[in-house]
């Protein structure tokens, strides 16, 4: 089971993803851990064909519609191939590294590909706020600036509008092309 379910991000994005249901789109998740939130989002978005990127790449989803890819968000070049061989992107979730410079090496790479309309995802952007957690204390340098960052986004060229959440859930910001 994906944690989106147990934090209550499955609710925030079945409403935000409503009006690509029934839509042929081109969905992409960074961080895709065991693959679990794919097979969620699959059913949530029946049309879409989903793609997967993670720096391990589980080897247990064989879905006709998942396409699966190793790549390390350093990896700007990998990253880039990515992109082009796909072309656009509707929607990509960004919940990989939830380090800052992995973080802004791939919007600067994906956000390019993604159509006017199309929305980017950062989640867990909050991290580095939470000093009392293992993950925190393990990362800091490199989780130092994500909320900078995430208020930077804002500002970048095509952003038409942006939405940020941080509650005792979960956090994630929103950018709308």
């Amino acid at each position: 089971m994906t944690d989106k379910i147990t934090n209550g991000l499955d609710i925030v994005y079945k409403d935000m993803f409503r009006c690509y249901e029934d839509k042929a789109i081109e969905f992409l998740e960074i961080g895709i851990a065991s693959g679990s939130s794919l097979l969620m989002f699959k059913d949530m978005l029946p049309k879409a064909n989903l793609y997967g990127i993670d720096i391990q790449v589980p080897d247990m989803i064989h879905e006709r519609q998942i396409r699966l890819e190793q790549i390390n968000q350093n990896d700007t070049a990998r990253l880039q191939w990515f992109a082009l061989a796909v072309g656009r992107f509707d929607v990509v979730i960004d919940d990989g590294s939830h380090f800052t410079e992995e973080t802004k090496n791939t919007f600067d790479v994906f956000w390019k590909y993604i159509p006017e309309g199309g929305i980017y995802v950062i989640e867990d952007w909050a991290i580095s706020f939470a000093k009392d957690l293992g993950y925190y204390q393990v990362n800091k340098d490199k989780v130092i600036g994500m909320g900078n960052l995430v208020c930077e986004l804002t500002s970048h060229k095509d952003v038409k509008s942006f939405n940020i959440i941080a509650n005792n859930k979960h956090s994630y910001a929103v950018y709308y092309k």
